[in-house]
């Protein structure tokens, strides 16, 4: 029996790691990349992907066969699994990590416990034995989730198992099919004998139907011509007309002409030739372009040839709300040949998007998640605002930098990687400078409009002036009213959302925080909540304090509903309008916030970071900064960098189009010498002092950091744990260890938080570091040595 076996290592989606070995009837014909139906674990059925087909079987254990082959032919190739293979190994992540975040849900199905009554001899049921069975009796093969929500005790799974046990019910694994195709009605018009007699209404829309023969969908029909679903249905039956189902696309598809490509400008032209030629000896390129200097155009000149040669092209971006102004720009040339893949998209959108990959999708617009995409012939990656934080994936595992990944990406397919942005990491700077990467500069901009002015505005001598309406210094209001006299656009930019930041009582002072994070509660005015910004959670607000009963509350800090609010009262004759986390969350809201401003329906638009990030509007004339100070004081060695590169992102939305816009900053500390860089738009003064600084202090590009991260509910057995690692790592690493500490934020979902860096300079192994910090975690939780730790790792950390 064994001669018609063979055996196939698979990976499954489960936060587990290794390879797992299955049976197979060789007439399966299975290939690497193929999904099959795999049990695991105890009756459990999973999704898995072939990784290896082999004669030989595993010694040790028994060898379970494969339920069944998903596949006619393998969805992924080799180097897409090599692909994973190097995030695992690099980021120390599960492989089963891996795949969850590389497939689309719809295609990773999974089993779910059902329950059915067996036939039994009646017996004596108690009443919560007797609830059980009139349920599973109402709904056959009922999940045990559903059964949870139906019954009115909680101790259920104590009875499921009392009556599996007296064999009145039994259990089985259901496979749920997740993807389906998107169907329509389609109405087909036939040629009928003119002796068939007609209703007046049926006649109607017989001569309604021979009118629209371009317009077929059953739903569009019946809107358009106001007649009733059950008129269509009897012609049907007298055979007038066919209805029947047709699969489309979810892909909205592009109704309208291409245009062809701008000419570049002079400067334009220089810059694309160069990285032509950087591209002859380099697999990288950065393109250091300021803000409004036409990078963009760059790349869609770019994108055209590798079109031209049959090639693919990935266009990373760090935000959603970026890819929907872009996207509409390379449609514009590209047509249907542009994809998109995001988080806003729901499961069976993003299967379409995926299978689209290998048919007659050239250009993939999308972000970080769209690494994993089953590209068959990448031939350039362009990773625009590359220094840009969102590309690195924080939870869950794997923790991996879409950048840094990308250009492994690209290696396997010997593609191109081209790096773009006016405030690009010092990583990436650095590695330029020192000839690692390809090198190309565009200190223009477009139409050489200048720089936007940037003002610092000293709210110390605002306030001792009495010079300030709120949150507003005198400068910004008249700026703004002049702007608005003028019929131009103003963004303010404050990064923090809600109404304010903290809620103090003024007789004890005491903050209300969260229950379960070592946070204090933002106030929501507009839900009139109190929000936890970190675990979600939230309460009313009360009219008295919890500690002291008083009824005085003092509100701190500001977010941008709150100056929304200020705003409207100041200019209540205009349209002011919010971007952030708050108003984006429904589906599309994204793409209405920014049509409504491009249109000028909106005269100030309030937002968070994500309206500091490579958005294009031609009527912005002012961009106010609130609050410059906060992004400041951060306790980390990156925060200054951050803070340039946000101050600056966002001050070159201002005047890129027709003339120099104005920007006004709102601090503190006006001598700040990172605001006098954004002020000076002086990148290369502000690069070399960080790296300095970098050098010094032995940080990154100077060294590789790995964070380990301890997680429990008792800080006590925490201590204790991280004591104990922090001294096996410093017996192999001496003082590159710098820990444990408590973050600031050290609590969140009720467990407490302590980290340990590992800083280990670029001329050691840091593969090697890596291993010794696995064997150290593998031995202590062999020996029971982590008391119930959630440990992550982050190699990387952004």
């Amino acid at each position: 029996m064994s001669q018609t076996l063979e055996y196939i290592d698979v990976i499954v989606p489960l936060s587990v790691d290794g390879i797992y070995q299955y049976a197979i009837e060789k007439s399966e014909g299975i290939q690497i990349g193929q999904r099959v139906i795999v049990q695991f674990g105890i009756k459990k059925l999973y999704t898995a992907v072939v990784v290896n087909i082999t004669n030989e079987k595993s010694e040790g254990f028994k060898i379970k066969k494969v339920v069944s082959v998903l596949d006619k032919e393998s969805i992924l190739e080799t180097r897409h699994i090599k692909f994973w293979m190097w995030l695992s190994k690099y980021y120390l992540a599960n492989i089963g990590d891996v795949m969850s975040a590389a497939l689309p849900n719809s295609l990773k199905l999974a089993s779910e416990t059902r329950l059915k009554i067996n036939d039994f001899i009646s017996s004596k049921l108690d009443a919560q034995e007797q609830e059980v069975i009139n349920a599973i009796n109402q709904k056959p093969n009922i999940s045990i989730k559903q059964l949870k929500e139906i019954l009115s005790f909680s101790n259920y799974f104590s009875i499921i198992n009392k009556l599996i046990d007296k064999e009145i019910i039994s259990v089985h694994e259901f496979i749920n099919k997740k993807y389906s195709e998107k169907l329509i009605s389609q109405v087909i018009l036939n040629k009928i004998d003119g002796k068939l007699s007609l209703t007046s209404k049926q006649n109607e829309l017989y001569e309604f139907l021979k009118l629209n023969k371009d317009h077929t969908v059953l739903s569009d029909l019946i809107k358009k011509s106001n007649i009733s679903r059950a008129v269509f249905k009897s012609l049907e039956k007298k055979k007038v007309i066919g209805i029947k189902k047709v699969s489309i696309s979810r892909i909205t598809p592009f109704l309208h002409q291409t245009k062809p490509i701008h000419k570049l400008s002079n400067e334009q032209s220089v810059a694309y030739k160069s990285i032509k030629q950087n591209f002859r000896e380099k697999d990288v390129c950065l393109l250091h372009g300021v803000t409004s200097s036409g990078k963009t155009e760059i790349y869609i000149k770019l994108i055209e040839k590798e079109i031209q040669k049959g090639k693919q092209v990935l266009y990373l971006l760090p935000e959603i709300a970026l890819t929907i102004q872009i996207v509409r720009r390379l449609q514009k040339h590209f047509g249907d040949k542009v994809g998109v893949f995001h988080s806003n998209l729901n499961n069976s959108e993003r299967v379409e998007v995926w299978k689209s990959i290998s048919s007659n999708c050239s250009v993939l617009l999308g972000v970080r998640s769209s690494i994993f995409l089953p590209f068959r012939n990448l031939g350039l990656i362009i990773i625009d605002e590359e220094h840009d934080s969102s590309y690195k994936q924080q939870q869950p595992s794997p923790r991996y930098h879409a950048r840094d990944a990308a250009i492994y990406l690209a290696s396997l397919y010997n593609a191109k990687v081209l790096l773009g942005s006016a405030t690009p990491a010092i990583e990436s700077y650095y590695n330029a400078m020192q000839g690692k990467f390809g090198f190309v500069e565009l200190l223009k901009r477009y139409s050489d409009i200048k720089l936007p002015k940037v003002e610092a505005v000293d709210l110390k001598k605002g306030f001792l002036k009495k010079e300030m309406t709120g949150f507003f210094s005198k400068k910004l209001i008249d700026e703004i009213s002049i702007q608005l006299e003028l019929n131009k656009q103003i963004i303010l930019f404050q990064n923090k959302r809600g109404y304010s930041k903290v809620l103090s009582c003024d007789s004890c002072g005491l903050a209300v925080s969260c229950k379960y994070c070592s946070v204090s509660l933002t106030f929501h005015k507009s839900f009139n909540q109190l929000k936890c910004h970190y675990c979600g959670y939230v309460e009313s607000l009360e009219n008295n304090c919890k500690s002291c009963n008083s009824n005085s509350f003092t509100r701190k800090g500001f977010g941008t509903e709150h100056i929304v609010e200020s705003l409207q009262e100041i200019f209540p004759d205009h349209k002011i309008s919010r971007m952030d986390h708050d108003t984006t969350r429904r589906k599309n809201a994204y793409e209405e916030i920014i049509l409504d401003f491009q249109q000028s329906n909106i005269d100030i638009l309030v937002g968070t970071q994500m309206i500091a990030k490579g958005f294009d509007f031609d009527n912005v004339s002012l961009v106010g900064i609130i609050d410059a100070d906060s992004m400041l004081n951060y306790p980390d060695f990156r925060s200054h960098e951050r803070a340039f590169q946000l101050l600056s992102q966002v001050s070159g939305r201002a005047g890129r189009k027709e003339k120099q816009g104005k920007v006004v900053l709102q601090t503190y500390n006006p001598d700040h010498e990172i605001l006098d860089y954004v002020k000076k738009h002086s990148f290369n003064k502000f690069y070399n002092l960080q790296i300095s600084e970098r050098k010094t202090f032995n940080y990154p590009p100077f060294s590789k950091l790995l964070i380990v991260r301890f997680r429990h509910t008792d800080h006590y057995v925490l201590d204790k744990v991280t004591n104990i690692f922090s001294t096996f790592l410093r017996d192999s690493f001496n003082d590159r260890v710098l820990g444990p500490e408590y973050p600031v934020i050290s609590k969140v979902k009720n467990y407490f938080m302590k980290n340990i860096m590992l800083k280990i300079e670029v001329n050691k192994s840091f593969a090697e570091a890596k291993n010794i910090v696995s064997l150290l975690l593998s031995h202590m939780k062999s020996n029971k040595l982590l008391e119930g730790c959630v440990v992550q790792i982050d190699v990387d950390p952004n």
